[in-house]
């Protein structure tokens, strides 16, 4: 179910504006934090949603922004 769910929200976020998505950043972040704790099918996802997000979102301007993501990076990484 979950690699479901994931799969469909990577199509969605390739249709979304890199304005969208950093609007999204906060829930985004969340998602991936919970995304680390599921079995490995559903955790190449997680790296691909992240990857579109870091192909797609322009740079962060925000250092706590920055810095997140570097972590969640490193994690899922």
């Amino acid at each position: 179910m979950e690699v479901s769910v994931l799969e469909l929200f990577y199509v969605y976020m390739k249709s979304c504006s890199s304005a969208q998505l950093v609007e999204c950043w906060a829930s985004l972040l969340s998602l991936l934090k919970d995304g680390l704790l599921l079995a490995p099918p559903a955790l190449f996802l997680v790296l691909a949603i992240l990857n579109e997000f870091v192909q797609q979102a322009p740079p962060f301007t925000e250092k706590k922004d920055l810095k997140d993501l570097q972590d969640i990076t490193a994690k899922v990484g």
